[in-house]
């Protein structure tokens, strides 16, 4: 079977200090690259991949946009190291998935639309669902991609959902009045207490337009 590759370049991001933000220009080098070598039948979703180090090292976790699955590769050996299915529906499906977070070895919160995040095991079991109620109904929308991870800390998943169905006649100051941030406690059930956090948007969001 032919063989792919997943170049990864570790880049540094760094600005320049100025008095407008508006003119800061932001610099990156590339200081190495790492290839791994991947199966014709994986291809990865690269809007998430997620970095995650346990006690066997350092690994990439990738979504397989071929098969309903997450890949987990180390980048010791730059290999593929396991496999977790998904199911999207029956007893552990998770339905539309829109990214994901490792946060243990054996607990991923899976992103899934409409608005839920589900738990699954590194079998693809799934103990738990939470449903993510927006009392703005701003949008019918869930993620945990590279742009709007789950932040996961001390039993707590912090999200965010900032966008708006009709973005075209939503007014400015209904913008500014929005809540995007939520948390939420992993007890692993729908009664979770969900929190939407006093939080705004920045005022100068749309200064220059939508």
């Amino acid at each position: 079977m032919k063989k792919k590759s997943i170049f990864i370049a570790l880049t540094i991001f760094s600005c320049c200090s100025q008095k407008h933000a508006d003119n800061n220009p932001i610099n990156k080098n590339i200081f190495g690259s790492i290839e791994i070598p991947i199966k014709e039948n994986f291809n990865p979703d690269l809007s998430r991949i997620q970095h995650y180090i346990s006690d066997s090292g350092e690994h990439l976790v990738i979504q397989n946009k071929t098969s309903f699955e997450l890949g987990v590769f180390s980048l010791d050996s730059k290999d593929l190291k396991i496999t977790i299915p998904l199911q999207k529906e029956g007893p552990d499906g998770v339905g539309l998935i829109n990214g994901f977070q490792l946060v243990s070895k054996d607990t991923i919160l899976i992103a899934a639309i409409p608005p839920r995040i589900h738990f699954v095991n590194i079998a693809g079991e799934k103990f738990s669902t939470i449903t993510i109620e927006d009392p703005e109904k701003k949008a019918n929308y869930l993620s945990s991609n590279n742009e709007t991870p789950f932040i996961y800390s001390k039993g707590i998943i912090y999200g965010i959902q900032p966008y708006f169905g009709d973005l075209y006649s939503v007014k400015p100051e209904e913008v500014k009045k929005s809540h995007p941030i939520f948390k939420v406690s992993s007890t692993f059930n729908d009664k979770s207490k969900l929190e939407w956090l006093s939080i705004l948007r920045p005022e100068d969001e749309w200064r220059k337009k939508k």
